[in-house]
């Protein structure tokens, strides 16, 4: 869900910026504006659908810093059941921030994660911009980069870097349909 992107993306630079493991993680905080606390603020049970999971604030931050990625991978239904994930949802508060409402228009999925350390530290991010929004645009290396993710588990390896060509060098296609005959074959589920 789009109005998590924000804290995934502060989970995501906490983990790598600070050099931190989830183990290190006494509680988390995770303060949001009112779309994203009343669409995914809610409190996460056992046992959790994978289109729960992919709602849910508490689990997509939870997982980011386990697995330091919150993508198809993360949302089969034994990754979502393992006990490494609920012990930081156990852990985690979630909260509406009222300020984050009255920001301009550009900044409303403003979103805070404060984690508190088992050693006492606190470490904090706030994102104003996910990823690929506002001032924050994805690189074309993280788009093939995020495409190669994305499609790794539906498509065979050969097709996938057939689609990739087709459509960096789209502007070399003679005809469209050479890239419509490699989207139209079914793929495989991404969740089995």
């Amino acid at each position: 869900m789009g109005l998590l992107h924000a804290a995934i993306d502060a989970a995501l630079h906490l983990r790598s910026e600070r050099k931190l493991t989830a183990d290190q993680v006494e509680r988390i905080e995770i303060d949001l504006p009112k779309a994203a606390y009343g669409h995914g603020g809610w409190r996460a049970v056992r046992p959790l659908a994978p289109i729960g999971a992919q709602m849910n604030v508490a689990y997509t931050v939870a997982v980011a810093l386990i697995d330091g990625d919150v993508l198809i991978d993360q949302f089969t239904e034994e990754r979502i059941n393992r006990d490494d994930v609920w012990n930081l949802i156990d852990r985690t508060e979630t909260r509406h921030e009222q300020a984050y409402d009255r920001l301009p228009a550009d900044e409303r999925l403003t979103t805070r994660l404060r984690l508190t350390l088992k050693d006492g530290g606190v470490r904090e991010a706030v994102v104003r911009h996910p990823r690929g929004t506002g001032d924050r645009l994805l690189t074309n290396t993280e788009i093939v980069d995020k495409y190669r993710s994305l499609t790794h588990s539906v498509v065979s390896r050969g097709r996938q870097d057939a689609i990739e060509n087709a459509v960096l060098g789209l502007e070399a296609l003679d005809d469209i349909s050479q890239l419509t005959a490699l989207l139209t074959p079914a793929v495989r589920p991404a969740l089995d």
